[in-house]
């Protein structure tokens, strides 16, 4: 998979802070994308992943152990030519290379030098003699090798290197989890807006309808005083007046509750877009068959899934290594030396002279396996279990993306229909006006047909933009929304 360092807008950024500044919903993209905290918690969290990835990657270094200290031993002494204390000086210090294979093979070298004195009373009565007999300093050195190596349990890479694969999985869960938040974060942004843009279009309408409503009262209000309106019109025509008010202030809240929406997503409270698109475009799609395959193959959600039952099986190797027997080759070779020179007793450790010389095993098992029975059938389970919630999702997607095709199909039928509703609308507009001219139809029923046109037109652009809403939620299915809007994972 690749490596998530950072994302990659194919857009100019020139236009993102000025005042008044148009904003096409690309560039709104770039905005949320820069500030939704969300989306940078899930960039840290890569981050961290990678770092604890990159750590185990050296789980086995060469390690350099030292050691060094001083002792002075005290102890009391009663035989036939000693009677008295005994004392004893050592300093000693060491040094020791360990490293620790992938298979399992611990070697480690070990280098050992001391210093020893001691001071041992010397008594013989009836000689008269009473005196201490000073010994040393001498020089000690050891030159040990040290091998392990296990047989049985312990033994082999792939159980050295779980906690580097496991480091690497979650390096690729966090991936995922930042690419579908990254898909998720284009979806609401994306929904957001286009239901602003509808909010925008149904307040066109309704500022169109009150004025056309405010043309229409004034108009009688002449008519009346003019004498060829009855009184009672005036209150017809009124009321449709406040029909038209009142659906003004309801399309004006929306447009401010839309706005508001855009805001929660970008992250910024001062935030307002500018920008009403005349047209809907939807791109090219994917065939059905296409979108399935697209999904199986790039859905997070499966992927997802994958790497859940990939840690299961880790965890299963992992415990059915705990009940093994345990049998290691064991392996050492030491070089000693003793001069009074530290030089000549480092000689004698480079000639070879004083070897010891260790192979043997060492054996251990558990004497009750329950537990680790258990823990390894219950890592069993959770493999069959990821596998078959795996199966789960991928039927829910399949279905899923036929639901959105669905949609698609019936609201592509919507807009054909809406569009020949215009089309008639726009026929009883012009037949209406030609009565109305000849007289033999009134202003309030040339309003009724106007005010049929312009419901004709909103409800195709409310339909196409349900149909935008529709392909965005199928290319979120089918894994192809970060694509189409030139949002790229780059190395």
């Amino acid at each position: 998979m690749k490596t998530l360092l950072f994302i990659l807008f194919l857009l100019p950024s020139t236009a993102l802070a000025e005042e008044g500044t148009v904003f096409t919903e690309k560039e709104i993209l770039i905005i949320a994308f820069k500030n939704n905290a969300s989306f940078k918690e899930f960039k840290l969290g890569v981050k961290e992943a990678q770092e604890l990835q990159k750590s185990n990657s050296g789980l086995y270094p060469w390690l350099l152990n030292a050691d060094g200290g001083f002792r002075f031993d005290e102890q009391p002494t009663v035989d036939v030519i000693q009677s008295g204390t005994r004392k004893s000086t050592v300093f000693q210090g060491g040094v020791e290379i360990i490293k620790q294979f992938t298979i399992g093979t611990r070697l480690s070298a070990r280098l050992d030098v001391n210093r020893s004195s001691a001071e041992i009373p010397f008594t013989l009565p009836g000689l008269n003699i009473d005196q201490i007999q000073k010994i040393g300093p001498n020089y000690g050195t050891s030159l040990s090798f040290n091998i392990t190596q296990p047989i049985l349990r312990g033994f082999g890479s792939q159980l050295y290197d779980i906690p580097l694969a496991s480091a690497r999985q979650k390096t690729s869960l966090a991936e995922l989890q930042l690419n579908r938040q990254a898909a998720d974060l284009v979806n609401n942004v994306l929904q957001a807006y286009w239901q602003w843009v509808r909010a925008n279009w149904e307040l066109e309408s309704a500022r169109a309808r009150l004025k056309r409503t405010a043309w229409l009262t004034k108009t009688t209000d002449t008519q009346i005083q003019a004498g060829t309106l009855a009184e009672l019109e005036h209150d017809i025509v009124e009321q449709q007046n406040a029909v038209a008010e009142q659906a003004l202030l309801s399309a004006e809240l929306a447009v401010e509750d839309a706005a508001d929406e855009i805001k929660k997503w970008v992250a910024d409270p001062d935030f307002s877009p500018k920008n009403i698109p005349k047209k809907v475009e939807l791109g090219n799609m994917h065939s059905l068959e296409e979108s399935i395959k697209n999904a199986i193959a790039s859905s997070p959600e499966l992927q997802l899934f994958d790497a859940e039952v990939d840690a299961a099986k880790l965890a299963q190797v992992a415990s059915e290594n705990d009940k093994k027997v345990k049998l290691d080759v064991i392996g050492s070779l030491t070089q000693s030396g003793l001069s009074e020179d530290v030089l000549d007793s480092l000689g004698q450790v480079g000639s070879l002279d004083f070897t010891s010389f260790f192979l043997g095993l060492s054996f251990s098992m558990p004497l009750d396996n329950s537990k680790a029975n258990h823990q390894n059938e219950s890592e069993k389970i959770k493999v069959i279990r990821a596998g078959l919630k795996k199966q789960a999702a991928e039927l829910a997607l399949k279905t899923q993306i036929k639901k959105a095709f669905r949609l698609i199909h019936i609201q592509t039928k919507r807009a054909h229909i809406s569009e020949k509703e215009i089309v008639l609308a726009k026929k009883n507009l012009s037949a209406i006006q030609e009565k109305f001219s000849a007289g033999r139809a009134s202003h309030l029923e040339v309003m009724q047909v106007e005010d049929n046109l312009l419901d004709a037109e909103l409800r195709n652009r409310q339909t196409k933009i349900d149909l935008v809403l529709a392909s965005i939620a199928l290319r979120r299915l089918d894994g192809s929304l970060l694509d189409y809007y030139s949002i790229q994972i780059l190395k």
